[in-house]
């Protein structure tokens, strides 16, 4: 269960190792009305991710399936640092 960061929170790669407890909290998009499955997921910061903006990280599939229907694509999510 992992998670690239974008730049800010990556922060040169002092980031990498830091756990973060994410949790789905509705739709970005009009495909799927109910995204969320009520779960949340802990997931490890590994990498930076390129094509990511400063309001968004990249989940790994594995944890996205816990947190979300895959059919949603992108989600808003709520990550906390545990």
């Amino acid at each position: 269960m992992i998670l690239a960061a974008n730049s800010g929170l990556f922060a040169n790669g002092a980031a990498c190792g830091t756990r973060y407890r994410v949790t789905c909290m509705g739709r970005t998009n009009d495909d799927v009305l109910q995204p969320c499955t009520g779960n949340s997921i802990d997931v490890t910061v590994v990498n930076l991710c390129l094509r990511c903006a400063s309001n968004q990280v990249d989940i790994s599939q594995e944890a996205f399936v816990v947190i979300a229907n895959t059919d949603a694509e992108r989600i808003n999510i709520e990550y906390n640092r545990i």
